[in-house]
C-alpha cells in the first residue's frame, strides 16, 4: 500500500470554510471600527463647535454693559437686558476687530427649524439716535 499524499476533498473544504469565516469576521471588525471612528469624529466636531459657541456666549454675556438699548419712554425704565420667549437682547462690546465703534446692541435668538434648533446672533452699533 502506498502512503497517502495531499489532502482529501473534505479537508480542503473545511480549510476553505474556516478561512472564509475568519475573513468575514475580520471584515466585520474592520467595518465596525471604521463606523465607530466616523461616529466618534463627528461627535468630536460637534463638541468642538458647541465649545466654541459656549465660549462666545460666555464672553458676550460677561461683557454685558448696563447701558440702555433704546431711549426710554416717559415714566418707564430704559431696557438694559431683555428676555422674551426665545430671544435675549443686551448691550456688550464685540470681540476683537468687530468692537470698532463702541458697544453694540446684541440679540441672541433660538430658531426652530427642520434640522433642529439654531442659535442666531444679531448685532448693531449702539448709536445715540
Amino acid at each position: 500500500m502506498r502512503a497517502q499524499r495531499g489532502f482529501s476533498l473534505i479537508e480542503v473544504l473545511m480549510a476553505t470554510a474556516l478561512l472564509a469565516a475568519g475573513m468575514a469576521l475580520a471584515f466585520a471588525a474592520v467595518s465596525n471600527a471604521t463606523r465607530a471612528t466616523t461616529v466618534a469624529e463627528e461627535e468630536a466636531r460637534r463638541a468642538e463647535r458647541l465649545r466654541g459657541v459656549q465660549g462666545f456666549l460666555r464672553r458676550q454675556l460677561e461683557g454685558a454693559l448696563l447701558m440702555p438699548m433704546e431711549v426710554a419712554r416717559a415714566g418707564e425704565p430704559a431696557p438694559v437686558f431683555e428676555l422674551e420667549g426665545d430671544e435675549l437682547r443686551f448691550v456688550s462690546a464685540m470681540p476683537g476687530y468687530l468692537s470698532y465703534g463702541g458697544p453694540h446692541a446684541q440679540t441672541l435668538r433660538l430658531v426652530r427649524g427642520g434640522q433642529g434648533i439654531r442659535l442666531e446672533f444679531e448685532h448693531a452699533l449702539l448709536t445715540p439716535d
